[in-house]
């Protein structure tokens, strides 16, 4: 059986961040190339009525965690749910963004799983069993095409803005799942205290 993908979907005030929609519409496009499952992931506080959102926008299967210790992004604790939903469902690649979250996950989540991992990618398509990914080198000058073997995960951040958005089909259905984050909040190194929008001038 082939072997799903995995992505990371996001959300900011209570809506799926754009990121999400980017994200899936380039994990949709490399499953329907190889006949791969999408289920996505979306990890955070107060996001239990995102699921349905996320299979509009092309999931077979949407994992929703839900917990006030996700209510900001804290390393250990976003790296502890995702590796726990990677060991779960076993994906050939894992997608995110390259924000401010996955420069720091999607390293954490290659070093954990032993995966290929390629950061800041424009543009990837399959050849075969081989994933081959673009990405601009030397302050944006050149772009250079990486490929890596089919026999480890593969971990890529996508640039946002960069891949095409999905469309959200509201008669798609799919499996909705709601599972426990599985934290300790004495054990977590580091804890989110609050978010804080400063005004600046210039």
């Amino acid at each position: 059986m082939t072997q799903p993908i995995l992505a990371l979907a996001e959300s900011a005030d209570g809506r799926l961040a754009s990121v999400s929609a980017e994200v899936l519409g380039t994990a949709r496009k490399l499953a329907d190339e190889s006949g791969a499952a999408v289920i996505v992931l979306l990890a955070g506080h107060e996001v239990s009525a995102l699921g349905e959102p996320l299979i509009h926008l092309g999931a077979d299967r949407a994992i929703v965690v839900n917990d006030p210790l996700l209510a900001g992004y804290e390393g250990g604790a976003y790296s502890t749910v995702v590796n726990g939903v990677i060991d779960d469902v076993k994906p050939s690649i894992f997608l995110c963004a390259l924000n401010d979250v996955g420069r720091d996950l999607a390293p954490r989540v290659a070093h954990r799983q032993n995966a290929h991992l390629a950061g800041d990618c424009v543009d990837l398509r399959r050849e075969g069993d081989k994933l081959v990914v673009s990405r601009p080198v030397w302050g944006g000058s050149a772009m250079a095409e990486v490929s890596s073997r089919g026999d480890r995960m593969q971990v890529v951040s996508l640039r946002p803005k960069a891949f095409p958005r999905a469309e959200a089909d509201a008669a798609r259905t799919g499996e909705v799942e709601s599972r426990p984050a599985g934290l300790d909040a004495d054990a977590l190194p580091v804890k989110f205290l609050e978010k804080a929008s400063v005004e600046t001038g210039g």
